[in-house]
């Protein structure tokens, strides 16, 4: 009687029936975890556009070096999206971006067509791989200017070997979304920090 109860109960609950199985005599799933498929993607194609911006400060706030580096990849998701090609505007980045930047096209895309109207395809009319990420535009820039954000940083000697340090960041570019942004500074000293306060994480190494 316990165990039709118990069968009742799970077909009430759409439970999937495994009353045979040892490890899992109920159908709870505390089995072997059935691992679901990834989906598909819906869309024929992927682009994925990523810059990058590494500087190094002094603790006055002077820029030391700066660089940026940015990247297109496109992915063919479907049959469909192996015979797109991506455009980009040539003409709004070439007037925002002045001396120092370049620009360069993977070695298997049509240079011409990239120079003459920004399309980015491959040579010979080639469709992209089907399934593979492919880089086909990448671009870098160094310059004190490309920093986005300015330091502030004023450390006081407490004695007794403490010091205790204030650090400030401020964005400098109202026009610019940063994520995933990491600060690193060494302490001089193996040991811990104490953090009073912060806005973020922070990890010690």
């Amino acid at each position: 009687k316990k165990d039709s109860l118990m069968a009742g109960m799970l077909a009430e609950d759409n439970l999937a029936s495994a009353a045979g199985n040892a490890a899992d005599p109920f159908g709870l799933g505390l089995g072997a975890p059935a691992v679901a498929a990834p989906a598909a993607p819906s869309a024929p194609a992927t682009v994925v556009v990523e810059e990058k911006v590494l500087v190094q400060m002094s603790r006055e706030g002077e820029v030391k070096s700066a660089e940026v580096k940015g990247t297109i990849t496109y992915t063919a998701n479907t049959d469909a999206g192996t015979a797109a090609n991506v455009a980009v505007n040539k003409g709004v980045y070439s007037a925002k971006c002045g001396a120092g930047w370049s620009f360069a096209t993977h070695p298997k895309v049509d240079k011409k067509s990239y120079e003459k109207s920004g399309v980015l395809s491959l040579k010979g009319g080639k469709p992209y791989p089907l399934g593979r990420p492919v880089g086909i535009l990448r671009w870098n820039y160094t310059g004190e200017d490309s920093a986005p954000f300015t330091v502030n940083c004023w450390p006081e000697d407490e004695g007794s070997g403490t010091i205790n340090v204030n650090m400030e960041f401020e964005l400098q570019r109202n026009d610019a979304v940063i994520t995933d942004v990491n600060i690193l500074f060494p302490l001089g000293t193996t040991d811990p920090p104490a953090i009073e306060a912060i806005d973020g994480q922070y990890k010690h190494d």
